[in-house]
Protein backbone atom coordinates (compact mmCIF):
# COMPACT_ATOMS: atom_id res chain seq x y z
CA UNK A 1 0.00 0.00 0.00
CA UNK A 2 1.23 3.47 -0.84
CA UNK A 3 1.76 5.88 2.03
CA UNK A 4 0.37 9.18 0.81
CA UNK A 5 1.59 12.34 2.50
CA UNK A 6 -0.75 13.79 5.08
CA UNK A 7 1.25 16.87 6.06
CA UNK A 8 1.22 20.17 4.18
CA UNK A 9 -1.33 20.20 1.41
CA UNK A 10 -3.80 17.35 1.04
CA UNK A 11 -3.51 15.38 -2.21
CA UNK A 12 -5.02 12.15 -3.46
CA UNK A 13 -4.29 10.12 -6.60
CA UNK A 14 -7.70 11.14 -7.94
CA UNK A 15 -6.61 14.77 -8.35
CA UNK A 16 -5.29 15.84 -11.75
CA UNK A 17 -2.03 17.28 -10.45
CA UNK A 18 -0.04 17.74 -7.27
CA UNK A 19 1.91 20.70 -5.96
CA UNK A 20 5.60 20.89 -5.17
CA UNK A 21 5.07 20.43 -1.45
CA UNK A 22 3.39 17.07 -2.15
CA UNK A 23 6.45 16.01 -4.16
CA UNK A 24 8.77 17.09 -1.34
CA UNK A 25 6.62 15.13 1.13
CA UNK A 26 6.91 11.99 -0.98
CA UNK A 27 10.69 12.37 -1.21
CA UNK A 28 10.87 12.85 2.56
CA UNK A 29 9.00 9.54 2.92
CA UNK A 30 11.60 7.64 0.91
CA UNK A 31 10.34 7.95 -2.68
CA UNK A 32 13.01 8.55 -5.33
CA UNK A 33 12.52 10.41 -8.58
CA UNK A 34 13.29 8.16 -11.55
CA UNK A 35 12.14 10.45 -14.38
CA UNK A 36 10.97 14.00 -15.01
CA UNK A 37 9.40 15.10 -18.28
CA UNK A 38 7.59 18.27 -19.27
CA UNK A 39 3.88 17.63 -19.65
CA UNK A 40 2.30 18.39 -23.02
CA UNK A 41 0.98 21.93 -22.92
CA UNK A 42 -2.79 21.55 -22.83
CA UNK A 43 -3.41 23.65 -19.76
CA UNK A 44 -2.66 27.20 -18.77
CA UNK A 45 -0.30 26.02 -16.05
CA UNK A 46 3.04 24.34 -16.69
CA UNK A 47 3.09 20.76 -15.41
CA UNK A 48 5.84 18.16 -15.04
CA UNK A 49 5.26 14.41 -15.38
CA UNK A 50 7.24 12.83 -12.55
CA UNK A 51 7.85 9.14 -11.97
CA UNK A 52 8.83 7.99 -8.49
CA UNK A 53 9.83 4.65 -7.03
CA UNK A 54 9.91 3.25 -3.51
CA UNK A 55 10.83 -0.41 -3.23
CA UNK A 56 8.58 -2.28 -5.66
CA UNK A 57 6.00 0.54 -5.86
CA UNK A 58 5.95 3.02 -8.73
CA UNK A 59 4.04 6.28 -8.82
CA UNK A 60 3.48 8.69 -11.70
CA UNK A 61 2.01 12.10 -11.08
CA UNK A 62 1.70 15.50 -12.70
CA UNK A 63 3.21 18.24 -10.59
CA UNK A 64 2.42 21.92 -10.96
CA UNK A 65 5.48 24.00 -11.78
CA UNK A 66 6.80 26.12 -8.93
CA UNK A 67 9.85 26.96 -6.84
CA UNK A 68 9.64 23.73 -4.82
CA UNK A 69 10.42 21.53 -7.84
CA UNK A 70 12.81 23.76 -9.80
CA UNK A 71 15.86 22.16 -8.19
CA UNK A 72 14.71 18.76 -9.49
CA UNK A 73 13.77 19.86 -13.01
CA UNK A 74 16.97 21.85 -13.59
CA UNK A 75 19.20 18.97 -12.44
CA UNK A 76 17.61 16.35 -14.73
Amino acid sequence: MLDWPTTSRHWSPHQRYATGDVLLGLIARGWQITAIQPAPIKNRAKLHLITLQKGDDNLSLSVLDGPAIHKFTTSC
